[in-house]
């Protein structure tokens, strides 16, 4: 399963898309995001669910690199293992 997160910097913000896993056997009901300082792998959960293949992170720092990954939960409510990890730079 590929869901193909990629991140796009802003001064205050970053935002996030990514496509629906497509060969999922059950409905996917929604979409975890999580984020780490780059390079320190301590990961942390910014959403509980949006439905939405999009996520703007307004929570950052300038001069800071970030690394994100997306998880699926589908209608069983078991969540997917992790996208690709995307690293995001901020100005």
């Amino acid at each position: 399963m590929s869901i193909g997160l990629s991140g796009t910097a802003n001064p205050h913000q970053v935002d996030l898309a990514w496509s629906a896993p497509n060969s999922s056997s059950t409905s996917i009901t929604g979409y975890k995001v999580y984020r780490a300082i780059s390079g320190s792998g301590a990961f942390a959960a910014l959403s509980s669910g949006t439905s939405q293949t999009s996520f703007a992170d307004s929570g950052v720092q300038s001069a800071t690199a970030y690394d994100y990954y997306v998880t699926s939960i589908d209608s069983a409510g078991i969540e997917s293992s992790p996208s690709n990890t995307t690293t995001v730079s901020i100005p």
